[in-house]
């Protein structure tokens, strides 16, 4: 999986958010990213498998596979909503 062009990642007031920098994107607006979604967007950054998302919270969080597996999923159906993956 790949992140669509013309986004970027900012810290602004102590929270991380996502911003279109390209008109030419449907999504206009800002996405606040939560610590976990934080890892999940810089594995995408440079190109990442589900499964390899899905470690990336294993790793870094003291978690289930379980629980790690669903996070991952639901960041990844926000991100398809909003337009912000390359269509696969």
């Amino acid at each position: 999986m790949k992140l669509r062009s013309g986004f970027v990642v900012r810290e602004i007031a102590g929270k991380t958010v996502v911003i279109s920098v390209n008109p030419k994107n449907s999504f206009r607006g800002m996405l606040s990213l939560n610590p976990s979604a934080t890892v999940l967007w810089r594995r995408l950054e440079k190109t990442a498998e589900r499964e390899d998302l899905v470690e990336a919270l294993l790793s870094e969080y003291e978690i289930d596979r379980e629980v790690a597996e669903r996070d991952t999923d639901a960041f990844l159906d926000t991100l398809r909503q909003h337009g912000l993956l390359e269509q696969e």
